[in-house]
């Protein structure tokens, strides 16, 4: 298991959690890392009555009443509260960020600003995939509330508050750059495509090649190679490389792993061909991406600082 470090990019440890409030007296927020063996969120869809912001560090999949969506790491799912969905991670050691909250009641100071934020970031979603700058300005609205927990009562609420209410403003000044792009298709032929994309995304350590998989899925190798490309836009090797990054990213941003570790780790075998790749898909070399999501020093507090329980 690969534990978070308080000098990752990301502050948040396995199994941290954090509880402001309560349900009956809102503003309420509820945050916590989780990090363990959890294949679903349940078996049918289920609602909470909160709005949710899951920070995903693992692939995963949203079930909702209107369809799926395929989710990478650094993905951002944002839900209104009471909205039927059912998660479902495609790696046994599924790594997310979960927010849950409400806002303050009507007539309370700034309840019109932080309902305006939350429609905007409601209409805009529900997921989103942001550029690596917009990541790194979402990570330092995470620590910050990370921080804030470790501030003393009575200030600790207010902290969270503020800070939750960036993290907020962060996100809704993101949402133009939002990139996401669902990659579920539909028909019974582009579904095995699908599934094929699904069997990528929890086996993107492994060696996969094209006859392989391709023998996997009972189909011929040429078959597989243009149909795939039809349905996601992309071929089967930038799909597996990209995928490979993706995961490379995230441990990049969210532990302390060497690159060098991280890139053996998501199934890359040669260093020299990792480093070319990560470059052309990401636009820096993995060192600079690390240091271009290393945290800021956190706002008037010790990185020393543990969170209250």
């Amino acid at each position: 298991m690969i534990r978070l470090q308080s000098v990752s990019p990301l502050r948040f440890e396995d199994g941290f959690r954090i509880r402001v409030r309560s349900e009956d007296s809102p503003p309420f927020y509820a945050l916590g890392h989780v990090s363990g063996p959890e294949g679903a969120d349940g078996s049918v869809l289920s609602s909470v009555p909160f709005y949710s912001a899951v920070l995903f560090l693992t692939p995963a999949s949203c079930f909702l009443e209107d369809g799926e969506l395929v989710l990478r790491p650094f993905d951002i799912l944002f839900l209104p509260p009471d909205t039927p969905r059912l998660i479902m991670f495609s790696e046994e050691n599924a790594r997310r960020i979960t927010a849950l909250f409400l806002p303050s009641p009507p007539g309370s100071p700034f309840a019109g600003d932080q309902m305006r934020m939350l429609d905007l970031l409601s209409g805009s979603g529900p997921a989103y995939r942001l550029p690596a700058q917009d990541m790194k300005a979402v990570f330092a609205g995470f620590n910050a509330v990370y921080g804030a927990a470790a501030a003393p009562p009575p200030l600790r609420e207010l902290t969270v508050h503020m800070e939750f209410a960036r993290l907020l403003l962060s996100l809704c000044s993101s949402r133009e750059r939002n990139a996401y792009v669902n990659e579920t298709p539909t028909g019974p032929s582009a579904r095995k495509i699908h599934d094929v994309a699904a069997y990528i995304c929890r086996h993107y350590a492994e060696t996969l090649t094209l006859g392989d998989i391709a023998a996997k899925f009972y189909v011929s190798g040429f078959y597989l190679s243009h149909r795939f490309r039809a349905v996601t836009g992309a071929t089967l090797s930038d799909y597996i490389r990209d995928t490979r990054i993706r995961n490379v990213q995230a441990l990049l941003a969210s532990t302390t792993v060497p690159v060098t570790e991280a890139a053996m780790r998501c199934g890359f075998t040669s260093f020299s061909q990792f480093n070319r790749s990560f470059r052309a898909s990401v636009g820096m070399s993995p060192s600079q991406y690390r240091r271009l999501m290393a945290p800021d020093p956190p706002r008037g507090a010790s990185t020393d600082n543990k969170p209250v329980p």
